[in-house]
């Protein structure tokens, strides 16, 4: 927060200080002329990604290029890309770090007063900074997530995440499919097209959207389906595929349509009541993840039917059914903080 004493202590330490800056902001002026080594500029590679080459291209650091990156960093910021995870940013991380050069936390905190956040992240960034300076890194690496205050950057870096684990996960998932057959592989690829559509109604129609960090709800929520899709996939690979059981599809079939219409007269007594208890969340969102499932259950029907030939139908959309009945039970994934780096 903006303070008296924080200006006045600002002024005392010779740094200019102004009515309405924040403290972050007189720090960062002392760090806007800081030289950049034109050695470290270097020759970016052609059309080259400076977080891929980060991060590497599954996010784990496996393939990562820092001196790479640190040029294609370069390019991006004169280039004034308005790219998140580029330019100034991965340039605050590879010289705070020290990753393919000499650490230089002036300069990384140049590029982090570069960046635009809120107050209380740039604020925390540049005492992150501060701290490296006087402990070390120690074992963890500085990572422009580390310092998170605000429902927008957890949005970014939630999706940043994401995006890494969906590589991840399309690894795993060619090496469940390397042996399908044209059929197995056409069938998936209509339930893939389903699953899509389903995990995008449901994570922007079910769960709490209001507020700032809506952007990391809904991508948790699609995350946390997206996961339970490819880990069903690897039990049944293994064998562990689901059974018809002693109650069977009508049973899970009618405890799914008890489930869906509580929630739906949750929903509306709620309105009726002026009630904020279910957000952002409305019936007309509900009706339409409901919709897509139904869709999305028959298509894993066929890819049972291809790949699992020996599972009943009926045996699929139980297993489905009761999934889904928990699913509109507790309709809120768990909400993690962003894994950093």
């Amino acid at each position: 927060m903006r303070t008296l004493l924080a200006v006045a202590l600002l002024a005392l330490a010779g740094v200019e200080a102004r009515a309405d800056d924040w403290p972050y902001q007189a720090e960062c002026r002392k760090f806007a002329n800081v030289a950049i080594p034109q050695r470290d500029i270097g020759v970016a590679p052609a059309k080259c990604d400076s977080n891929i080459l980060y991060y590497g291209a599954t996010g784990d650091g496996h393939g990562s290029d820092f001196v790479a990156s640190r040029a294609c960093a370069y390019r991006e910021r004169a280039a004034k890309e308005d790219v998140e995870f580029s330019g100034a940013m991965i340039l605050t991380m590879i010289y705070a770090n020290g990753l393919g050069v000499q650490r230089n936390l002036p300069l990384a905190k140049r590029f982090s007063c570069e960046l635009d956040g809120a107050p209380a992240e740039m604020e925390g960034r540049l005492v992150h900074l501060d701290s490296i300076a006087s402990k070390g890194s120690g074992k963890q690496r500085f990572d422009i997530c580390d310092d998170i205050t605000s429902g927008f950057m957890m949005g970014w870096c939630s999706a940043h995440e994401a995006d890494f684990a969906k590589v991840r996960r399309d690894e795993r998932m060619r090496a469940l499919s390397r042996t399908w057959t044209p059929a197995q592989q056409s069938a998936f690829a209509s339930l893939r097209k389903s699953a899509d559509v389903y995990f995008d109604a449901s994570a922007q129609g079910e769960i709490d959207l209001s507020g700032t960090a809506r952007g990391m709800y809904e991508t948790v929520a699609r995350e946390s389906l997206e996961e339970g899709f490819l880990a069903a996939i690897e039990r049944f690979e293994k064998g562990n595929r689901p059974e018809p059981g002693a109650t069977g599809f009508k049973s899970e079939d009618a405890g799914l349509n008890a489930a869906y219409k509580a929630r739906l007269t949750e929903i509306a007594e709620a309105e009726k009541d002026g009630d904020q208890g279910t957000g952002a969340v409305t019936a007309t969102g509900v009706r339409e993840a409901q919709r897509k499932w139904l869709i999305y259950r028959e298509a894993w029907v066929s890819f049972g039917a291809a790949r699992y030939p020996a599972v009943p139908a009926d045996a699929w959309r139980s297993w489905l059914s009761h999934e889904r009945a928990a699913k509109i039970r507790n309709p809120e994934p768990d909400m993690e903080a962003p894994a950093s780096h």
